[in-house]
């Protein structure tokens, strides 16, 4: 019951939905827990775009808008709260194709179809190479090749003080998992491998072609790690 995840932990830069999407997804997979995708992630579903918060189905979304009415709070800040936090952003219908629902159904769903059905569905994303979708399926892949070092390897935070970079290892014996993110839309440079010189190195996940000290905006990779 929750906004899309695309948008949300700093990541609200549309030109960068793709980017910011992997970089989400690369981040919770090797975290610890039983990773899931809610319906919608594996391609990059964004909020509910609605012209007017009528649109909205949610009772308490409605609920919510009239306890900020008699608060009388203004209206610009109750537009924007309930457009980016109703629950009905993440109950649209599931956006398999291009067609008028969506392929979701053959009549009008009880919940409207995002109009950017046409840029974001399942078909479209089968088809690119480098989609969301393709990249889950990657995600997945490694998940299960490594899962060993993500169920009993020991959580590190590398930078917790950071602003925009979230780093952390998962470390198994002389197995380790790194993850580097940049959670910005600028560039920013990290010099965290420095400290792991006396390991091989292996990437297993990068959502852009480049590997530096400087992270691109979105920027999010997985090594491998690993002493013989």
């Amino acid at each position: 019951d929750q906004r899309r995840s695309v948008g949300r932990f700093n990541t609200d830069d549309s030109n960068y939905r793709v980017e910011s999407a992997k970089l989400l997804a690369t981040t919770m997979y090797f975290l610890k827990g039983t990773p899931f995708i809610y319906q919608g992630q594996e391609i990059g579903m964004t909020n509910l775009n609605v012209k007017s918060l009528d649109e909205f189905v949610d009772i308490e979304t409605h609920n919510v808008i009239n306890t900020m009415h008699s608060l009388h709070l203004p209206k610009s800040y109750i537009d924007k709260s309930i457009r980016n936090g109703s629950r009905d952003n993440a109950r649209t219908p599931m956006q398999w194709d291009d067609s008028m629902y969506a392929g979701f159904s053959n009549v009008s769903p009880w919940l409207m179809v995002n109009d950017n059905k046409d840029v974001i569905n399942v078909k479209k994303s089968l088809k690119d190479e480098n989609s969301i979708l393709n990249y889950y399926k990657k995600l997945i892949k490694t998940y299960k090749e490594y899962g060993h070092i993500v169920k009993d390897g020991v959580y590190k935070d590398l930078l917790p003080k950071h602003k925009y970079i979230y780093t952390y290892e998962r470390r198994l014996n002389n197995n380790i998992l790194l993850v580097i993110s940049n959670f910005s839309n600028k560039e920013r440079e990290i010099n965290i491998l420095d400290n792991y010189k006396d390991y091989n190195k292996k990437v297993l996940l990068n959502n852009y072609d480049n590997e530096s000290n400087v992270l691109k905006p979105y920027q999010s990779v997985l090594y491998l790690l690993t002493k013989e």
